[in-house]
């Protein structure tokens, strides 16, 4: 059976702000699918007015209303707290076109009696509904900070499309009209022109204002009242931050005097309040304090109340400085986020735990000695002070972090903070597990910690071991004992390290460099340590020959070359070999490399040399690695 889609056509026209105009919307063409139906709400002849200005607020594309439906004439409810989301929006942004996916529900031909509630409850409970008035707005009365509620009566929802017509098209007809009562109070705030005292070309981002009495919360309304109101709140508070969507300046008067206001609104909750009301008011770099005796006032619900501020006495903000102190990635950012792991923290009020600032383009980046500033206020700055944050620098090739302890603040103080962009790659390995005890398995193929993997190796929380072992290894005077090249219980220390942090399919120049120290107790017999990258996505295991007969078993092709036969047995060299050294010291290698795959590992390894052609016979060899730096080269 064909299922149907349902439009609601709202032509809710509120009191509110200047509202974003949004552009036509739609979450996609139905014409092809289902039968379209709708009703509307409001109209040209049906507008709701909080006062005589008529002033209106938008819908916006996340916007949801509920609907309950059921016959004039009594009966249950065919549709119930049923959910209609945002199709489209007009272009005035007045109208917005709501749908609902009925399955194969299809209203008989009726009279119904309709009610729609904006935002959609949190809980019904038969016709009460519960809400939650937030204390944090947006300054548009967007995301729930209105409660309203329309009621009347009207026929089944009308067709709006067919797809079996001749022509199928999208027709919107006249449907069902309701009207939408406001069960809230309005609060426009504004800055008359002459009190306008913060920074020149600055706005308003943020209010903060504490009513005498508690003026949000969750509260209830019976939607099917003959006259909803609002209960008393629950979970108060008395105080509300505007975290502006669109940021506010100063009102102004044109050549004939006409007033033109730049405001944001509230949405409090109905009632009688005496006392004093504070607001604080911030722009991005100053901020202004108000007190506005309220003396009795009745704030009634569908009404709006004016409040002028008076932002000629400013202080400047108090702000940490963020700047680059040095860079070791070799390549400048043009992204910087701090997210702290405590998700409390906001880095401006109504924030959440992540911060980000970002130059708008990966060809504006930040020198040492650039960064950026964060403004703060009493109500964020025990969020903030001495919190543990991760920084992630991104640059035009590779992405980075660090660990950094917030600085601890005084109200009011302005602080530096200094950052260092990491190495592409660092590790000393200070901060591994001392594990010295004996020399891993031959064969360990895991990845054994903090990503690292590898075979025949151990550390003592200074530097990295490789060992490398011969029972029985190789050959005397480049001639084979009895045509046989003899290895026997021999086995190669290897170790690789995490992928390193590059984008995928850029090209780059990167300086490796490291510390090595080579050892050895074979008078016959040398280590040396073999470097460079792979891109093996997994543990790579080491070379483990427990014996290599003759020639013609397992060294096939070798022929009767004693180099080509140690050659062959010598497994899981680094695939991208960039050097060898047979001297303890500083190795520096800069190496050109695309990164055309998910993983470029750094490898080392330990590798068994023989001194004049002697067999080598129960031999230790070492190679330990330390201060593994990698830059990017810029060009």
């Amino acid at each position: 059976m064909q299922k149907y889609k349902y439009i609601t056509l709202l032509f809710v026209v509120l009191f509110l702000v200047g509202c974003a105009k949004d552009d036509f919307i739609t979450n996609g063409d139905l014409r092809a699918e289902k039968a379209v139906y709708g009703f509307g709400v409001g109209g040209g002849t049906t507008r709701t007015f909080i006062n005589d200005d008529g002033y209106t607020i938008s819908w916006s594309n996340d916007d949801k209303v509920a609907l309950w439906a059921k016959p004039a004439t009594g009966g249950d409810y065919v549709l119930s707290n049923t959910t209609f989301n945002t199709w489209f929006v007009t272009a005035d942004n007045s109208q917005a076109f709501f749908t609902a996916d009925l399955g194969n529900y299809v209203m008989p031909t009726n009279t119904y009696q309709y009610y729609v509630t904006y935002p959609t409850p949190s809980s019904v409970n038969g016709t009460t509904c519960t809400y939650t008035l937030p204390a944090v707005q947006d300054g548009m009365m967007g995301g729930g900070a209105d409660i309203m509620v329309g009621q009347g009566e009207g026929p089944a929802l009308a067709k709006l499309y067919d797809p079996e017509a001749s022509t199928p098209d999208y027709v919107i007809k006249d449907g069902v009209k309701l009207q939408m009562k406001h069960l809230i109070h309005a609060l426009r705030f504004y800055v008359p022109a002459g009190k306008w005292g913060l920074g020149d070309g600055e706005t308003i981002e943020r209010i903060v204002f504490t009513m005498p009495q508690n003026a949000v919360g969750t509260v209830t309304t019976d939607f099917a009242a003959e006259s909803p109101v609002l209960s008393s709140p629950t979970n108060a508070t008395n105080t509300i931050s505007l975290n502006l969507k669109e940021p506010i300046g100063a009102s102004t008067a044109n050549a004939e005097g006409v007033i033109n206001y730049d405001y944001a609104c509230a949405s409090i909750l109905p009632g009688t309040y005496d006392g004093d009301m504070t607001v604080k008011v911030y722009s991005q770099t100053k901020a202004a304090q108000v007190t506005i005796p309220i003396n009795s006032r009745t704030m009634s619900a569908g009404h709006i109340t004016p409040v002028g501020l008076n932002c000629t006495n400013v202080v400047n903000r108090p702000k940490i400085s963020f700047r680059i102190a040095s860079n070791n990635l070799g390549e400048k950012p043009y992204k910087i986020t701090l997210t702290s792991s405590d998700t409390s923290t906001q880095w401006k009020a109504g924030d959440d735990h992540v911060y980000e600032y970002y130059t708008g383009s990966e060809n504006s980046t930040i020198a040492v000695g650039g960064g950026f500033d964060i403004y703060y206020d009493e109500e964020t700055l025990s969020s903030i002070s001495g919190k543990r944050v991760t920084v992630t620098y991104e640059s035009k090739s590779a992405i980075v972090t660090e660990i950094i302890d917030m600085p601890s603040i005084s109200n009011g103080a302005s602080c530096e903070k200094g950052l260092n962009v990491p190495y592409l790659f660092f590790e000393n390995f200070d901060n591994f597990v001392t594990d010295s005890s004996h020399w891993k398995e031959k064969e360990n193929e895991g990845s054994w910690i903090n990503n690292w993997s590898g075979n025949q190796w151990r550390t003592d929380g200074s530097n990295m071991g490789l060992c490398s072992y011969a029972g029985d290894y190789g050959y005397y005077n480049g001639i084979f004992i009895k045509n046989t090249f003899y290895a026997t219980d021999v086995y190669f220390g290897r170790l690789d390290s995490p992928a390193l942090l590059l984008k995928v399919g850029e090209n780059v120049k990167l300086l490796i460099e490291f510390n090595v120290t080579l050892s050895d107790d074979a008078d016959n017999g040398y280590a040396s340590c073999i470097y460079g990258y792979s891109t093996t996505e997994d543990a790579i295991v080491g070379g483990y020959t427990p014996y290599i007969g003759s020639l013609t078993n397992g060294l096939e092709g070798a022929g009767t070359n004693p180099d080509a036969a140690r050659a062959a047995m010598t497994r899981n060299l680094p695939s991208n070999k960039l050097g060898e050294t047979t001297n303890s010291g500083s190795i520096s290698y800069d190496v050109s490399i695309s990164r055309t795959t998910d993983n470029i590992r750094l490898t080392w390894f330990t590798e068994i040399n023989n001194n004049n052609k002697k067999r080598i016979s129960s031999k230790w060899f070492y190679a330990y690695i330390d201060n593994i730096k990698v830059q990017i080269v810029s060009e």
